[in-house]
């Protein structure tokens, strides 16, 4: 310890009966197990864990068992924690078994549809010939405008050369009925199930990581507005764990360049 006057002054001490710890200078420690214990229930509860082999959803926090405190020493946090944690979790995995009809038709049969823009879809009975697992889905709807008239903005989604420019990849674009697309390198996959100049295009249409031979129905209607047009996108079938990827992927990949790609032409021509 420093005399007095001289030295680091907070380890400056006066001779005090009551032997009080100045600012906490010297060893103090607090009990932090009960504040832990809720974090953990917290933050471990609800956590999903996904990849192309399913899905892992932590469920319960069973048991918890340990302690853990917050110690400071001469300005410094020093932390100490031990912990014995048991879970509960469930697991969903993709394409391991297949429903038969008649109980894909059950299930089918006890759906229902929330309002909204994100819609839980139902299929009818008559499509159980659909290969693949069953899952639950959603429905996005989408608009954007765009300062293009229909026809150039038809040109885009079905003209391999202007595909290629506003997705910056390779693509197979058969713009016909039953002919074959893929883009971004193999990551959106699918056909052209209708085309109507101008006006509209309908796609079966996939993610590479959803569940093999998972497709969603996306609707695509062009209405011209005079020197704009506003694509409205129906996407039907999106797996509900993908629902927010697949909006950021046709807003980010499809809506914003092409808006990129429609002023790059503009400047041109100017």
């Amino acid at each position: 310890m420093a005399k007095w006057g001289q030295g680091d002054p907070r380890w400056i001490v006066e001779e005090r009966a009551d032997a009080t710890n100045v600012n906490n200078w010297h060893w103090t420690e607090r009990d932090a197990t009960g504040w832990s214990k809720s974090k953990l229930k917290e933050v471990l509860v609800g956590l999903v864990v996904e990849g192309e082999a399913g899905r892992c959803e932590i469920s319960d926090l069973k048991h918890v068992e340990g302690e853990a405190s917050c110690n400071s020493r001469k300005g410094k946090l020093i932390i100490f924690y031990e912990w014995n944690l048991r879970l509960s979790w469930r697991e969903f995995t993709l394409g391991m078994i297949l429903p038969t009809k008649a109980a894909l038709g059950q299930e089918l049969a006890a759906e229902q549809k929330p309002s909204g823009t994100t819609v839980q879809d139902s299929v009818s009975p008559q499509s159980l010939d659909i290969v693949g697992v069953k899952i639950p889905t959603v429905k996005i709807l989408m608009r954007e405008i765009f300062n293009s008239p229909a026809e150039e903005l038809y040109s885009i989604f079905t003209t391999k050369e202007l595909v290629q420019k506003f997705s910056k990849c390779p693509a197979v674009i058969e713009a016909e009925k039953g002919g074959k697309l893929q883009m971004f390198d193999g990551c959106v996959s699918g056909e052209y199930a209708e085309l109507v100049p101008s006006q509209r295009i309908v796609l079966k249409w996939r993610c590479r990581n959803w569940p093999d031979e998972h497709y969603a129905t996306v609707a695509l209607n062009f209405k011209d507005m005079a020197a704009q047009t506003e694509l409205q996108l129906e996407c039907k079938g999106v797996p509900v764990s993908n629902e927010d990827s697949t909006r950021q992927c046709w807003k980010k990949q499809y809506f914003e360049e092409i808006h990129i790609l429609l002023q790059q032409s503009q400047d041109n021509l100017e």
